[in-house]
């Protein structure tokens, strides 16, 4: 596992399958951009919507699952705080458009999508 001089892990280099999970929720919250119905209510694409929003949810925990594992294993830094708490952000706007009150929150959902995006940039 790769580290700086401080000996905080960088998470990008953390040995996982090719897509890694973030990728992976990066790419299925880009289908349900693209899907996105005007009606979800009434929509047909109401029971695919729903299971790429579940994927979305499954890969995002397993990123998430690596930031902590990497926490866990010492890297305890104000960046990998950071990382985590902004992989939880993004699970909760995701999770908020899987489930609405209302109608699916769609500007945030593509906040989120581009907040993952640069996380997963390094950025």
């Amino acid at each position: 596992m790769a580290s700086d001089a401080a000996g905080s892990i960088d998470v990008r280099a953390v040995e996982y399958p090719e897509p890694d999970p973030g990728r992976r929720a990066l790419e299925a919250l880009d289908r349900v951009l693209e899907e996105k119905p005007g009606d979800l209510a009434t929509s047909p694409e109401r029971k695919q919507l729903g299971e790429d929003f579940s994927e979305v949810t499954r890969q995002l925990c397993g990123f998430r699952d690596i930031l902590i594992q990497a926490q866990r294993n010492g890297d305890v830094t104000p960046r990998s705080r950071a990382r985590l708490q902004e992989v939880n952000s993004v699970l909760s706007t995701v999770l908020g458009g899987h489930f609405p009150l209302g109608d699916v929150p769609w500007p945030q959902v593509e906040k989120a999508r581009d907040a993952l995006a640069r996380l997963l940039a390094g950025a």
